[in-house]
């Protein structure tokens, strides 16, 4: 048998798991994502970003913020057993205080995390004309 330079040898089979030959069984197909359930982070993202005065959610500075599921992740939403912390982008003109209530209201009648504590964080306030989103009406 010849070998290439630098080639090495090992134990066992030479080729991967699973690849080639007739006796290998075919991988079970992964699930479509699309099938899926939305998770509770998803839940939390859709019914954050309905909310007036929110433009969209934050993954915060560094994109540390966020729930990771398989295949995907959710930026801007991270939970835990007892919270639920939502980072997001405001629109400038409604103020933040009453943004922040309206979430801390939608967030308090979510049936995923009902129960849960609940932490607003705007990291952002963004011009509604750079939004793409019509303004708020005038107070």
């Amino acid at each position: 048998m010849t070998r290439a330079p630098g080639a090495t040898s090992s134990p066992g089979p030479a080729r991967a798991a699973g690849s080639g030959g007739a006796s290998a069984a075919p991988e079970p197909a992964a699930p479509a994502l699309r099938d899926q359930q939305p998770d509770a982070a998803e839940v939390v993202r859709d019914a954050v970003l309905a909310v007036p005065g929110v433009v969209s959610l934050s993954a915060g500075a560094l994109g540390e913020v966020g729930t990771h599921l398989p295949g995907r992740r959710v930026a801007g939403v991270r939970l835990t057993e007892d919270e639920v912390e939502v980072h997001v982008v405001a629109e400038l003109g409604t103020p933040v205080h009453l943004t922040s209530a309206r979430v801390h209201r939608v967030l308090a009648g979510l049936a995923p995390v009902s129960g849960r504590r609940a932490h607003v964080v705007v990291d952002d306030v963004l011009d509604p004309a750079a939004s793409g989103r019509p303004a708020p009406p005038a107070a």
